[in-house]
């Protein structure tokens, strides 16, 4: 079986890269072997799920899972016992085409509007894209979530939690359920701190956030926004009656679009070593640890489970070999992609990859003190099936963030360090050139990775 090629999608097994938390960085060290080549991992405080407070406000970067622009997002919620949770959200887009907002109470959206005096108005909207129910409380609690430890996302020590979105893919002995994440601060406020939604399903029913593939909050805090008070006035007096409150583009601190001075899609060194945390829809949470080396267009990307198990994804010149240990550490092959080599130092040039934002080092996005590039690269697919990579890198060409929407098999990783020119210990990248296990065609994986040649 394919225990990670076929959890990963077969074009993205190593162009995958998220760092929320301020990397390590050693130019031109040699690159560590045995478990210190795997970051830590945090345990959970408790197995109940979490409860979202009953009233809270927060700004939230929305990344979608096509190539549109990035959204930006103003949300306010009450979900106060014995009343019908309510929430309004604002949105613009990066390039501040102006604002939309909505009034979600229950399963009921309403457009909002401000008049030429400047007054809110309000109309019930009969049919929306997706069911929006304004989030309660216990959003998450009952709904089979289960935390898969912690790690650090946006400065932040967060829980990792798993739920089911009723999606099953995979056929035979590859079929699994597949999950979205939902992360909460571990303090005693346990904010919402990041969501990954791995299909456009909005399997939540959330009013905007269901409906990005990845969103990051900042700024929460258990307030209430006036506009979601004057909202409930407008939207629930028997006229609907115009009330004063102003409709505003929503901001995040150090978040913008550079029309001009555009930074370019990164280039990686010919050697390199990174390791990080994976999150995968299928539900499972690994660690990671990546040797790579284009001057011989070899790589190995080491992956260790929770009970320290540990495969290989080893990348030759033009096909890629999944490699499982036995007890006695002997390695078995289970099975090949063909033409998918090890992937291109300038595969962000080759893909096309597009710039879609600018994270500046003093944004609450970015603990890391250098500015960050946001860009996006097509990948596949048609519709609101269509596959893209979403990936932050630093202005200096070191990998930030990597993950592929829709992808039904990878969604994200959080890397923690990172040695660009790094010395390949000898024996780690080994010698491979046969496999008993079945070949996997693919196509379409070239202009990022080598093929057979």
């Amino acid at each position: 079986m394919f225990t990670f090629i076929t959890k990963l999608s077969s074009c993205a097994i190593l162009l995958i890269a998220s760092l929320f938390s301020a990397s390590l960085i050693y130019a031109g060290d040699v690159a560590p072997v045995g478990d210190t080549a795997y970051p830590a991992y945090g345990s959970c405080d408790t197995t109940s799920a979490p409860y979202l407070p009953t009233s809270w406000s927060a700004n939230a970067l929305l990344t979608p899972f096509q190539s549109q622009p990035l959204q930006v997002a103003r949300v306010s919620v009450s979900s106060l016992p014995g009343q019908d949770s309510k929430m309004v959200v604002t949105t613009d887009n990066v390039l501040s085409k102006g604002p939309t907002a909505w009034y979600v109470q229950g399963e009921k959206t309403y457009a909002l509007t401000n008049n030429e005096a400047g007054q809110l108005q309000c109309q019930l909207m009969l049919e929306t894209p997706t069911p929006w129910v304004a989030p309660s409380s216990d959003l998450l609690v009952n709904s089979g979530c289960s935390c898969q430890g912690s790690n650090v996302v946006t400065g932040k020590e967060s829980e990792a939690w798993r739920c089911p979105n009723g999606i099953t893919a995979g056929t035979g002995s590859n079929k699994h359920d597949e999950y979205d994440w939902y992360w909460f601060t571990k303090d005693k406020n346990s904010f919402p701190n990041r969501i990954i939604n791995s299909r456009n399903i909005n399997a939540h029913d959330l009013p905007i956030l269901g409906d990005a593939s990845l969103v990051n909050f900042t700024d929460v805090t258990t307030s209430i926004d006036p506009l979601l008070k004057a909202a409930d006035i407008a939207c629930n007096s028997d006229s609907h009656s115009a009330v004063a409150a102003s409709i505003s583009s929503p901001k995040i601190d150090g978040l913008s679009y550079q029309t001009n001075d555009q930074p370019q899609p990164p280039t990686w060194p010919n050697t390199a070593f990174a390791n990080g945390a994976l999150f995968a829809v299928g539900g499972s949470h690994t660690s990671m640890a990546i040797y790579y080396d284009w001057n011989t267009k070899q790589e190995v990307s080491k992956i260790k489970s929770v009970d320290g198990s540990i495969q290989d994804t080893r990348l030759t010149k033009g096909i890629t070999y999944e490699i499982v240990y036995e007890p006695d550490s002997t390695r078995i092959c289970e099975g090949t992609l063909v033409d998918v080599g090890t992937w291109h130092p300038d595969w962000a040039h080759n893909d096309g990859c597009e710039y879609k934002a600018t994270i500046e080092a003093d944004s609450p996005l970015n603990p890391r003190g250098t500015p960050l590039q946001a860009m996006s690269c097509f990948f596949g697919g048609v519709g609101e099936s269509a596959s893209n990579i979403q990936a932050w890198y630093s202005y200096d060409d070191e990998p930030v963030m990597f993950y592929e929407t829709n992808a039904g098999d990878l969604d994200l990783i959080d890397y923690y360090q990172w040695i660009p020119n790094a010395e390949i210990p000898k024996g780690v990248i080994y010698p491979i050139s046969s496999c008993a296990g079945a070949a996997q065609p693919t196509t379409g994986c070239n202009s990022c990775h080598g093929k057979v040649s």
